[in-house]
């Protein structure tokens, strides 16, 4: 394969907030952490620039600056001698991925069960691929099996999935567990370019169409976003 073609320039870490991303966090796990709905955090002004940049409230690179903004007490009046449950907006977050087969078409109307930590999820995937499912704002790893209807088709596909970790598309480390989520192999989530996350890039290209190469470029840094949904 030729690598004639250059790699994009990668993504450093952005803002200038207090909170420096830590691995595995996301806003909605920010929130949850510093008792905010998340709007809260995603929306405040301080952040703009970081939000411009990154587009998804979850997809945070490792060493992003968040500001995050004090509490502010909220009184409710109730009836005393009653028992009243109050519930903190946004929680659980949710995830939405595609469910694509070997050759990359959809797995559509497939039933699916989702185990992330303790917790177990069944549901089943839309006319397009689609899971859409609430989990843990905490979460970060998941394992995904998938029951494809085709007859043609395994009875299991099974995925390991990364969730809250997930990093910016235009940096390795989010290319990598993008291809990981997707059924290539790019090897350890180490955030270099070695041999098996090019091998693993050139699968990729050579099954969508891209042209020949194992280079992480602007078209395939598309594809990849597009093919994950994210």
């Amino acid at each position: 394969m030729s690598d004639a073609t250059p790699d994009i320039q990668f993504q450093a870490p952005l803002g200038t907030g207090q909170h420096a991303v830590q691995p595995g966090e996301t806003t909605d796990s920010l929130a949850e952490t510093y008792g905010h709905f998340w709007k809260t955090i995603w929306t405040h002004p301080d952040n703009a620039a970081l939000v411009s940049a990154r587009n998804d409230r979850n997809v945070l690179l490792q060493g992003d600056q968040v500001f995050i903004p004090d509490k502010r007490p909220k009184s409710e009046s109730r009836p005393t001698d009653l028992i009243h449950r109050f519930v903190r907006k946004g929680v659980p977050a949710r995830i939405k991925l595609r469910a694509l087969a070997p050759d990359g078409t959809p797995l559509t109307n497939c039933d699916y069960i989702l185990r992330v930590g303790t917790r177990r999820y069944e549901g089943k995937s839309d006319a397009d691929g689609i899971i859409d499912q609430s989990v843990a704002p905490s979460a970060q790893t998941g394992q995904l099996t998938v029951y494809p209807a085709q007859e043609d088709m395994p009875q299991e596909l099974h995925w390991t999935l990364t969730i809250g970790s997930l990093q910016p598309v235009d940096t390795v480390l989010g290319i990598q567990a993008r291809l990981q989520n997707l059924g290539y192999d790019p090897g350890a989530l180490d955030g270099r370019l070695g041999p098996a996350t090019r091998k693993a890039i050139g699968h990729f290209r050579l099954r969508n169409n891209l042209p020949d190469g194992t280079a992480a470029d602007q078209q395939f840094v598309d594809a990849l976003e597009k093919q994950h949904g994210s």
